[in-house]
């Protein structure tokens, strides 16, 4: 007998509850499902309004991804987990974005692959960079590498009840406010820098949640 495969349900661009077809790990960005229910008309509205950007991409960069399903709420999470994906953590080009745009009311997360395209793992659409951008108002503001992202994972603390950290790393690593206009890029080497500097360096457990 075949073992049964763990399913995560997102929400259907249709309307429908439609489960994903990924093994997820069970730390996720929103554990609020009446605040996914509240973004959700706004999400469907960009899903609409970036249609006309949208963009077709290779094999490679659509793994892990599915069409059949949105996620509000979950950028942080969505874009984080893509870039950490084996067949893309040493990919050239890739970016792991934290910014602001017209997505969130807050910060966004999104994520800038090679040639111009951009991945939005809220809406699991690709777009062509300069229409995603001019579509959602976007200001990038800090661009990590896979690595500098895996290592940032890896050292931060847990908060008090548990949860990853994925998204606003700028706070706990000490990170000057960026200008838009020149995103403040962070590989693996500036993102030990910081990690060390601000004390997390130790393995997490080994750390007390300071916020």
């Amino acid at each position: 007998m075949r073992p049964k495969k763990s399913r995560q349900k997102g929400i259907n661009p249709a309307g429908a509850d439609v489960p994903s077809k990924r093994v997820e790990p069970v730390n996720r960005s929103t554990t609020d499902p009446a605040h996914a229910a509240r973004v959700e008309p706004h999400v469907r509205r960009h899903l609409a309004k970036l249609a006309g950007a949208e963009v077709g991409v290779g094999r490679k960069w659509q793994v892990g991804t599915t069409r059949r399903a949105i996620f509000p709420g979950e950028c942080f999470y969505r874009a984080a987990l893509y870039v950490s994906q084996p067949d893309l953590s040493s990919a050239e080009g890739l970016w792991l974005v934290h910014g602001q745009n017209t997505m969130a009311r807050k910060r966004h997360a999104w994520v800038e692959l090679p040639d111009g395209v951009v991945f939005d793992a809220v809406l699991q659409r690709f777009y062509s960079r300069q229409g995603y951008y001019d579509g959602t108002v976007a200001r990038p503001l800090y661009k990590y590498t896979p690595a500098a992202a895996a290592v940032i994972l890896l050292r931060l603390p847990k908060s008090p009840d548990g949860r990853t950290l994925y998204g606003d790393w700028h706070d706990p690593l000490g990170l000057p406010w960026a200008d838009p206009a020149h995103p403040l890029e962070v590989d693996e080497e500036r993102a030990m820098a910081a990690l060390t500097a601000q004390g997390y360096f130790p393995p997490p457990e080994q750390l007390r949640w300071t916020k």
